[in-house]
């Protein structure tokens, strides 16, 4: 929960209340920031009709440094977790429903989270975007769901996680996200100590932050570079395999 519920958001802000009911937008950890080509940009729907300007809508989010952006994705994931314990519906964009990679338009209601594809997008369609998008962060998942970086990628993490930079199988997910879970928490810390954010749990027994919350500050460093496409495959790689990670969320 985070990218496409934020962005979903967002366009309902721009847009205003009277479009919640009919609003579908298709998204991905990609659309944080404006993509380098316009055929790239989210897409986003009003029932079935295709809106364009959509850069225009995300362009007050976008404009607004990630850290500040925490308190809006705690609210989106509080109004879908109201929506998955019996509250209003919610249409919204969910990342690996049904376990597809990416993100896509879904209804949450009680205990159920439904694919809302609007008219005229096939299912196939809605994950090629979804998969021609994390191959353009360098990043391709297989059929067998074992996680493969591209060569200027895998240089850019060598000197971080040098037993990850040439990728990783689908059953090594949990530790793979722990280890990009540290080596993004020292880097972190090597930029600016106040930056870090600790935070104790599990995913299959190994140390991963628990209910943890990290500001993304756009920096124009390797590092950072390094370290949003490790976030980017972690996030991936976990909504596209059934060999999910688990997070405990915990609210103190």
């Amino acid at each position: 929960m985070g990218n496409g519920t934020l962005i979903t958001a967002s366009v309902e802000a721009a847009l205003g209340p009277a479009a919640r009911r009919g609003l579908r937008v298709l998204a991905h950890h990609r659309h944080l920031h404006r993509p380098d080509h316009p055929d790239d940009e989210a897409r986003v729907w009003l029932g079935n009709h295709e809106l364009g300007g959509v850069g225009q809508l995300l362009a007050q989010q976008r404009g607004v440094p990630r850290e500040a952006l925490n308190p809006v994705t705690g609210h989106t994931v509080a109004r879908l977790l109201t929506a998955l314990h019996g509250g209003p519906e919610l249409r919204t964009a969910v990342p690996g429903p049904q376990g597809l990679p990416g993100g896509y338009p879904a209804r949450v209601t009680r205990r159920r989270v439904e694919l809302d594809l609007p008219y005229g997008l096939t299912l196939s369609d809605a994950v090629a975007c979804n998969e021609r998008l994390t191959f353009a962060e360098g990043v391709r998942i297989d059929p067998d769901g074992d996680v493969h970086f591209s060569p200027s990628l895998r240089e850019g993490l060598r000197p971080h996680l040098p037993q990850l930079c040439e990728g990783f199988s689908g059953a090594g997910t949990a530790r793979a996200a722990a280890r990009m879970w540290h080596a993004a928490q020292a880097l972190r810390r090597r930029e600016d100590p106040a930056d870090a954010v600790y935070a104790r749990g599990s995913a299959d027994g190994v140390g991963t932050p628990r209910g943890g919350v990290t500001s993304a500050r756009p920096q124009g460093t390797l590092d950072a570079h390094s370290r949003s496409h490790a976030h980017s495959c972690a996030h991936s790689r976990a909504h596209s395999h059934p060999h999910r990670l688990r997070l405990d969320l915990q609210f103190e």
